[in-house]
């Protein structure tokens, strides 16, 4: 290969380098925003639980906003309302409550999976790029 081409394929293996540096970035922040929203499932699954030992008539702080709380009673501990998507609510008992955080949980427990396993096979062609890189820059 002349010295005219290796420069070329070394600066395309660098591009491609960059660029896959790039899209590693926006998976991790992919999966950093699931894992929020997972720790959020968990935090509400583990709440219902609580709300299931409370009793009628009893006052609690219910949560309004960003760290802001108003004091409320409590008319009804059977039921609670949930967003089933698109702003659509849907009333459901704690356990079936439960059972429907539940499955999220699990959705969003195999989607990180699988963005580390993403994450893996990139780090993996990224190591291998560098390696070419180094290799190219040497000859």
């Amino acid at each position: 290969m002349t010295k005219e081409g290796e420069k070329q394929k070394l600066q395309e293996k660098y591009v491609e380098f960059q660029l896959l540096q790039e899209r590693i970035q926006e998976v991790e922040q992919q999966r950093q925003f699931i894992a929020q929203q997972n720790n959020e499932l968990h935090k509400t699954r583990d709440s219902l639980s609580g709300l299931s030992s409370a009793h009628t008539g009893e006052q609690i702080f219910s949560q309004i906003g960003s760290g802001v709380f108003i004091r409320t009673k409590l008319d009804e501990i059977n039921y609670v309302l949930i967003n089933i998507g698109a702003n659509i609510f849907a009333s459901k008992t704690i356990e079936e409550t439960r059972t429907f955080l539940d499955m999220h949980i699990e959705e969003l427990e195999n989607s990180i999976g699988n963005i580390n396993n993403t994450l893996e096979k990139a780090a993996n062609h990224l190591y291998a790029l560098q390696e070419e890189i180094l290799r190219l820059g040497k000859d």
